[in-house]
């Protein structure tokens, strides 16, 4: 439940001030303090910066007009033991695994076909590479994945069932809260070491 309203405050919030401050200008060229975020990410991805990033605007935009409001569906569905909660796991987490690779692919295949186009990510500075890029993106890959796994699994295992289905394995949503404190943890001192 709790990571259905992470992601929610993230699309909403926080992905919503990416699309205010691309429409604006951009986050480098903004003197809010918002902008203190993305100006920090864009250092790691320079996509996220520097312009409105067509390919970024694309992912973007769905992000937070479409999986705000299905992370809500499914904090909804949670709450109240919907019995069709578990399809909208399965549809939240499936879009966003979809919204990772399309953030992602780009870069990757711009790095494998065309070698010669300079990737926008910097790997120079360990905590921006592997805090805000490797493990702050993984996070969004991870609780998605475990989450799907353990919705389609019930989903199979309770057919036909006119309760609503029990709550997942323990171990499960102990990962999952681990992970979170772990990220609620490491992007705050990652964003405080870039800076230095």
């Amino acid at each position: 439940m709790q990571w259905f309203a992470i992601d929610a405050f993230t699309h909403f919030f926080i992905e919503g001030l990416y699309l205010y401050f691309a429409i604006i200008g951009s986050a480098e060229k903004s003197s809010s303090p918002l902008a203190f975020l993305w100006r920090e990410y864009g250092r790691a991805d320079k996509r996220w910066m520097t312009h409105a990033d067509a390919a970024v605007m694309s992912v973007e935009l769905p992000t937070v007009l479409l999986m705000g409001p299905g992370a809500l569906l499914c904090l909804y569905a949670t709450i109240y033991r919907q019995n069709w909660k578990h399809i909208a796991f399965i549809l939240v987490c499936w879009c966003e695994l979809i919204g990772g690779w399309y953030t992602f692919a780009p870069v990757w295949i711009n790095d494998i076909f065309h070698p010669e186009i300079a990737s926008p990510l910097d790997m120079s500075s360990p905590w921006l590479f592997w805090v805000l890029l490797v493990f702050m993106n993984g996070v969004w890959v991870a609780v998605p994945l475990v989450l799907l796994y353990d919705a389609c699994v019930l989903s199979i295992k309770n057919k036909g069932a006119s309760a609503p289905p029990p709550s997942a394995q323990y171990g499960t949503y102990t990962a999952i809260g681990a992970t979170i404190a772990l990220y609620s943890v490491l992007v705050p001192i990652a964003l405080y070491l870039a800076k230095k």
